[in-house]
């Protein structure tokens, strides 16, 4: 596993060394489902340093469960574990790829976010609002502005050199 230097729109470390919470883990994969996807390196710290997976984050299979389950609809993401070398020996990172999804996803508890750049150039996680849901749904093709109906539209509405 070749660990990237830094953080990026599509790639976000996690520091696993006190257990990161579990909703954490759902709010990055759900960001990433909801932008263009990316990879979530658990036991690494934000400089980019491995420094291990919690016991309770090691079992790749209950890992890629646990998303599935607390994700609506389900992400199926790739959980890939691998010892890397730091200074004293070797240890456990796990990276988590999260695919682009074609429809709009939220944690089980209901919590929709996206992932966007801040100034600085550091990427972060935040909320997409009911605009945005409309917006990602058309450029994800899911979604004809045109086949929506005009309330309170009739056929004079329409012009006859138009159609």
């Amino acid at each position: 596993m070749i660990i990237p230097s830094q953080e990026s729109i599509s790639v976000e470390f996690k520091s696993d060394v006190r257990r990161l919470s579990d909703d954490v883990i759902l709010d990055t994969v759900v960001a990433f489902e909801n932008t263009n996807g990316g990879v979530l390196y658990l036991g690494v710290e934000d400089d980019g340093t491995p420094t291990g997976v919690h016991k309770t984050h090691r079992d790749a299979t209950r890992l890629a469960a646990f998303i599935a389950n607390k994700t609506v609809p389900p992400v199926s993401v790739r959980v890939s574990p691998e010892m890397v070398s730091v200074a004293d020996g070797k240890t456990m990172v796990i990276a988590v790829e999260v695919p682009k999804s074609s429809a709009v996803v939220a944690t089980a508890s209901g919590k929709m976010l996206r992932r966007r750049v801040k100034f600085d150039g550091a990427p972060e996680s935040v909320p997409m609002y009911p605009h945005e849901i409309v917006s990602r749904l058309s450029k994800l093709r899911s979604y004809d502005y045109s086949a929506v109906a005009a309330p309170g539209a009739t056929v004079e509405d329409l012009d006859p050199n138009e159609m």
